[in-house]
């Protein structure tokens, strides 16, 4: 996933981390909608355990 959210699978352990300097990482919308996305990809992946 490219833009505001980065998630990554390594060992069994996703890490999922905001990218959003301009604005303080600030939970902005487009922010949390990149975000659920993000998570909703962790859920599905099997490989997060």
């Amino acid at each position: 996933m490219t833009g505001l959210v980065h998630h990554e699978v390594e060992g069994g352990r996703a890490t999922v981390a905001r990218d959003s300097p301009s604005n303080r990482n600030a939970l902005s919308a487009h922010l949390r909608a990149e975000l659920v996305a993000s998570l909703d990809v962790t859920i599905a992946d099997p490989r997060s355990g």
